[in-house]
This record gives C-alpha cells, sequence and structure tokens, in this order.
C-alpha cells in the first residue's frame, strides 16, 4: 500500500511539475506574447517532428506558419523564425551578439573547423590562418588549376557523345567540384571526376547519407558510432560507406603530411594545408592544430567546397536549357567573349559579362545555398529585430528561401529571370543574394565558388551541345536538410561537342 502511495504521490509531482512547465511557457514566458503553434511554445521537438518525421518538410511548414501568424513566429519554447529578408542581415552580420547555436552546429561533428565551432574567438582565429587562401589574389592564382580540372570535366562528358545512355549531370558537377577543393587542400584528390558515369562511391553516399543530419541534430550519439561501427564492418568484408571511406582518406593525407610536411610541396599550387598544419603563435595556436581538429576542418572544406556550387550550377543547367530565349542570349555573350571554342577562358574576362554574371546569380537564388535556418542565440541584451524585443538567450534565425522567394524583393520569385539582375536599381538585389550567407562567419570558400561558377557556366554553355532528358519542374523541387536535397530524378542530358 506504502509502495502504490508514494508511486502515486511521485506520479503527482512529476505530473505537476510538467503542468506548472506548460502553463509557464504558454502564459508567462518572454515569448508568449509572440504568436504560433502552441505544440511548439511546448517543446523544442516541434521543429524535430518536422525535419525528422516529415523527412525535411520544416521550411514548407514554417511558409505555412509565417502565411498564419505573420512575418515572426515561435517555433520553439525559446525560439523564434522571421520572414522579413531585412531581418537576415541583422541577425547574421553582428558577430557576438549572435552566436552559433550549439544545438545545430553539434550535428556536423566539426566542432573544431572554422565552420562548427560555435566559439567566435577560436573560428575567427582559424579563418584568419587559411583565409589567405581563398582571397581573390590568391583564387587568381589558382585559377590555371580550376579551369584544368573542369576541362577534364568536359572532356569526360564528350567521352559519353555517342552513348545512348543520358549523362547524370548532378554527378558530374560534384565530381569535379570535389576533386578541386580537395585537390586545393592536400594537393591530391580522390579522382571522382575517373569514376564511371561520375559514380564515385563517395558522390554516391553522400547523396544517401544526406538526410542525416536531422537525425544526428536530435541523436548526436550516432556521430562517434559511425566511425566505430565502420571499423567493425570493414575487416569483416562488408561495404563501408563511401562517407567513411573520405574520411579514412582524409586521415590518410592528414596523417602522411604530420610525418611529412614537405610531402605538400610537390603540388603544382599552395594548398590550404600547408598553412594550417603550422603553428601560428600571434593568432593564438602555438602548436600546430590536433589530428582531430585538422580532420573537422578537412570535412567542413570538403562538404562547403562541394555542394553549393555542384547544385547551383544543376539549378542553372535545367533553367537554361529549359528557356530557349535565356539559352540563346547566354551563348550569344559566351560567342562573341571566346569566337573560338578552343579559346582559353579566363575568370578576370568572363566575370565581366553581364548576362552571364545575370544568369549565374539567378542560379544562385533558386538553389539557395543552405536551406535549414541557421541558428543564432542572442547574446546581448536590448534586441529588437522586426519590432519584437528579443531576450538574451533567444534562439532565433531566418532561412534563405524567406529572403530569395521574397515576392516584394524578387517579383515572381520562382522564375528564373536572369533580367531581374539587369535592370535599373538592380544592385540593390545583391543585399539580398544569401546564398554564401552574409557577416564574420559567410562562406569562407566563396572566392572560389565565384571562379568556379563563371569558369563552369562558360565552359559548359560555350564548348558544349546540350539536350536534356526526361526532366520536369519536379526535378526542381527539394527538402530541406540543412542543404536542398532534390526530390525528383536527377537532371540528364545528352552532350555533344559545339561546332566552331
Amino acid at each position: 500500500m506504502l509502495d502504490f502511495l508514494s508511486a502515486t504521490y511521485i506520479a503527482a509531482v512529476l505530473s505537476a511539475y510538467v503542468l506548472i512547465g506548460c502553463i509557464r511557457r504558454l502564459y508567462f514566458h518572454p515569448l508568449s506574447t509572440v504568436p504560433g503553434p502552441v505544440w511548439a511554445a511546448l517543446t523544442r521537438h516541434y521543429a524535430t517532428y518536422y525535419e525528422v518525421v516529415k523527412d525535411g518538410g520544416l521550411v514548407d511548414q514554417l511558409q505555412r506558419l509565417h502565411a498564419i501568424h505573420g512575418p515572426v513566429v515561435r517555433i520553439g519554447p525559446n525560439a523564434l523564425h522571421f520572414s522579413n529578408p531585412d531581418v537576415y542581415s541583422e541577425i547574421y552580420t553582428r558577430g557576438f551578439s549572435f552566436l552559433k547555436d550549439p544545438a545545430l552546429y553539434r550535428a556536423f561533428g566539426q566542432q573544431d573547423s572554422s565552420f562548427g565551432s560555435t566559439d567566435p574567438v577560436f573560428a575567427k582565429a582559424r579563418r584568419d590562418i587559411i583565409s589567405p587562401l581563398f582571397s581573390r589574389r590568391a583564387i587568381l592564382k589558382l585559377e590555371p588549376f580550376v579551369q584544368q580540372k573542369i576541362d577534364k570535366l568536359i572532356g569526360k562528358l564528350l567521352g559519353h557523345e555517342h552513348s545512348s545512355d543520358p549523362i547524370d549531370m548532378f554527378r558530374a558537377f560534384k565530381s569535379v567540384t570535389l576533386d578541386i577543393i580537395l585537390t586545393y587542400c592536400f594537393g591530391e584528390s580522390c579522382d571522382a571526376l575517373d569514376a564511371p558515369d561520375f559514380a564515385h562511391p563517395v558522390i554516391i553516399d553522400l547523396e544517401s547519407t544526406s538526410r542525416l543530419l536531422s537525425v544526428f541534430k536530435v541523436f548526436q550519439w550516432v556521430i562517434p558510432a559511425q566511425a566505430f561501427v565502420t571499423k567493425l564492418l570493414k575487416p569483416l568484408g562488408h561495404r563501408v560507406p563511401g562517407r567513411a571511406v573520405l574520411r579514412e582518406q582524409l586521415l590518410a593525407r592528414i596523417d602522411k603530411t604530420l610525418a611529412d610536411p614537405t610531402s605538400l610541396e610537390s603540388a603544382s599550387h599552395e594548398t590550404v594545408y600547408h598553412l594550417l598544419m603550422q603553428a601560428h603563435p600571434d593568432k593564438g595556436f602555438a602548436e600546430v592544430p590536433s589530428r582531430a581538429s585538422l580532420l573537422d576542418e578537412a570535412t567542413n572544406l570538403q562538404a562547403a567546397g562541394s555542394h553549393t556550387v555542384a547544385a547551383t550550377c544543376i539549378v542553372g543547367f535545367y533553367h537554361i536549357l529549359n528557356n530557349k530565349d535565356v539559352y540563346h542570349r547566354l551563348f550569344a555573350e559566351l560567342k562573341e567573349a571566346i569566337p573560338d571554342v578552343h579559346d582559353s577562358i579566363r575568370f578576370e574576362d568572363v566575370e565581366k559579362l553581364p548576362y552571364l554574371t545575370a544568369v549565374i546569380k539567378e542560379a544562385l537564388r533558386l538553389s539557395h545555398g543552405v536551406v535549414l535556418p541557421m541558428l543564432r542565440i542572442v547574446n546581448t541584451d536590448g534586441v529588437v529585430l522586426d519590432g519584437i524585443v528579443v531576450p538574451r538567450g533567444t534562439t532565433v534565425a531566418i532561412g534563405s528561401t524567406f529572403v530569395h522567394l521574397n515576392s516584394e524583393v524578387f517579383p515572381d520569385p520562382h522564375s528564373f529571370n536572369p533580367d531581374r539582375w539587369l535592370q535599373e536599381g538592380s544592385d540593390q538585389l545583391e543585399h539580398y543574394l544569401v546564398s554564401f550567407s552574409r557577416g564574420q562567419r559567410n562562406c569562407l570558400g566563396m572566392n572560389l565558388a565565384w571562379c568556379e561558377l563563371y569558369a563552369l557556366f562558360a565552359s559548359i554553355y560555350r564548348r558544349l551541345n546540350m539536350e536534356l532528358y526526361g526532366s520536369s519542374p519536379k526535378d526542381m523541387e527539394f527538402r530541406a536538410h540543412f542543404i536542398p536535397v532534390f526530390k525528383g530524378n536527377h537532371v540528364r542530358a545528352f552532350v555533344k561537342p559545339m561546332k566552331s
């Protein structure tokens, strides 16, 4: 009897505790006056439900919530999401006032990288070390190497000229961007361009595991468990996932360089790890970074350096080949600038071409970069965002799609319209192109990405004659798993050489 009464008492106390907590969150919390779903006010797993159970459906749900509740929505007990595009710069350019939320960034398993670290002092110091190799000056020196890789891609594409099977263009673009960033880091790559049909194991596995970030965010113990399971599978002869293969390759390159730092000197260009694998006491790093830290940075650079450019290329590819006017105007501009298909393509020349630039910007806008809201924690008092006083410690965010698809900034936002970047006053639109984010924590490799985009677009649309195969608008729809994961088939095409 006493045991029953004790259990009843404990249950009653726990129920009262939960009930009081719910009442506080609903009626007495500093964010209680901000509109939003009741469940979002009660549990932080409201967003998790749409990310995991609804398979990357959070961004779609946020669109619905803003349509109902207005420009500011409470999406967690202590979290707000905004839809006003002007709020983006306020959140992501104010440095120490808004810190990265560990709840999101720990999911990447890259806490000791310039991207994954939530410590702004560490992140700035790490960026200061490697940012010289991502400056415009450094990228201009790297340009011949970038063009060499793109020429190799062109050759591989033309190798399918007489094939009856269409080419998976998304994998082709991912292969070239992966080879570029890995070679720039280490002086060698995984040779994704040499894989038959661009189906390198790393490329295939990155596709199959791209949905897992939402799971990692909730179940963070899965990240170290992955490495443990891989160690068990390999000796037993089981297939090791391509992501694990890439991790092992990165570690092997790191170990090789730690054992012999002069091995990087054989590269035809400077490498990122030549700078990173040194002590920098002037920046707070008295010793060479640890093996784990070097792996975190390598993983970060590989992921950031391969996806955004490839996604931009495939979105542009689909829309350009589906719009004859856009294609012919782009080709005419490129043909005038590059009269012979065999002429060399220089970044500094093609970046001055207005229509090419407009096409690339429009492709960047509709590919978005990162689509999941990048969570920040308010780190100061008295912050006001879109008329709302936001208490210190609140998580805030605005997803890039809410900027890029805002109809007041970009009329008819879902249409691919390069002319919007050529109209009078279009320079103001630059403020709302956030594919590389903004502020001190923006994309480190932005200059490299622009160089790749100009070189790829100029080379592809000047040197190749292409025809889409079986693609539809549904192939451009995506689920939001941090990056956009396309719902439909990969865009495929037949390729022939462009006649001089």
